[in-house]
Order: structure tokens, then sequence, then C-alpha cells
């Protein structure tokens, strides 16, 4: 799985993935919304092995790395702003 842009994992009437969308937004952090709800996301979701949301997936030269949560997005966030 190759993950070429930061991306936020999220469901619709997630309480925690609107917070991290603040969170993000906040910092003008862009980012790809894949949201679970689809159908068409489904099997990302379960090769990634994702079992709760938020999750921010951050390519990096070995892939990618998951920041799961949005306590962990924020810390994330606040030492990667542009």
């Amino acid at each position: 799985m190759e993950i070429k842009e930061l991306s936020l994992l999220s469901l619709t009437n997630c309480p925690h993935c609107h917070t991290a969308k603040i969170i993000l937004d906040k910092y003008k952090i862009k980012y790809k919304d894949i949201n679970w709800d689809l159908k068409e996301n489904e099997a990302l979701f379960e090769e990634l092995h994702i079992t709760h949301v938020p999750v921010l997936l951050v390519p990096n030269k070995d892939g990618f790395s998951k920041i799961e949560g949005e306590i962990n997005i924020n810390n994330w966030a606040r030492n990667h702003v542009n």
C-alpha cells in the first residue's frame, strides 16, 4: 500500500474525527479525507487494519506512519506547521 498524500481516515458522525479536522484546518495542513462510511473505502480500511478513527496517514520514505487519535494528531500538527 502506497500513501502519496497526507490522509485522514474518518467517519461522518465521529466527534473525534471532527475535532481532528478542526485541528488540521487550524494549522492550515492540507489533507485528503477518506471516509469509512463510503463503500468504496472499506477495502482500504481493511487492508490497513484500521479498527478505529481518526487516523492520520503520513507518507514517509518507508511508506507511511499512522497517527491515531485526535490528541496525537494535534501533537503531530503542532510540530509540523509550515
